[in-house]
């Protein structure tokens, strides 16, 4: 395939440069969607198992003294405590939106793994990549603009899971029917003892996608 057949060519180091960034870019919002919707699903469990507790409790009449640990009160006490205590979770989910949260991580893991199904369709050529028609850098910048942020303090934290979790899926690869705990006690130990090395290249791979 001549060079000049299409005129989004890609230097092949710019390209694998993208690669690596969308790939753990993918992860990490990943990885928040998945943190903020179990967050959000205990504080929903949590305000509904107290709200039951309350509505029975109310029903419960008379001038009832209850014990919880050393405090003795009146129900009366301790359900209007209880209902603060809900009101409270309500106002705290408001604040936290954790919902929210995970609603955008989950539409930015949707569009960079659209994006990264189409970085893996591209033609390696000698030193370039040919995406075809399409216009593979605009659409890297225009998916990365509107991708939520992932927040400053958990950068490196998103970065230690996704390269464990590149490791990972390599050791799987090469010891079929492994146990998973082993695995992941390999990865850690391989990643302690062997020296640093540049991250892979997909451009050198593409012929069969990256895990």
């Amino acid at each position: 395939m001549s060079t000049s057949s299409s005129p989004h060519l890609i230097d092949k180091a710019e390209y694998d440069r993208m690669w690596r960034v969308l790939d753990m870019t993918l992860s990490g919002h990943s990885l928040l969607r998945d943190r903020y919707r179990r967050r959000e699903t205990a504080l929903v469990l949590v305000v509904l198992t107290f709200s039951i507790v309350a509505t029975a409790a109310a029903f419960l009449a008379g001038e009832h003294t209850v014990k919880i640990g050393p405090v003795h009160a009146r129900l009366a006490v301790w359900l209007g405590l209880l209902t603060t205590f809900i009101f409270f979770l309500t106002l705290f989910d408001l604040v936290v939106d954790w919902r929210e949260k995970a609603w955008k991580h989950e539409q930015s893991a949707d569009r960079l793994g659209d994006l990264k199904a189409t970085f893996r369709s591209v033609t390696v050529l000698e030193e370039m990549v040919d995406p075809g028609e399409r216009d593979l850098a605009s659409e890297y910048q225009q998916a990365m603009d509107l991708t939520a942020r992932i927040p400053e303090r958990q950068f490196l934290r998103v970065k230690v899971k996704h390269e464990r979790k590149v490791a990972l899926s390599k050791l799987i690869s090469a010891h079929p029917g492994a146990p998973l705990p082993y695995l992941r006690c390999l990865a850690i130990y391989k990643g302690i003892r062997q020296p640093a090395r540049p991250p892979s290249a997909p451009s050198e791979a593409l012929e069969k996608p990256p895990v």
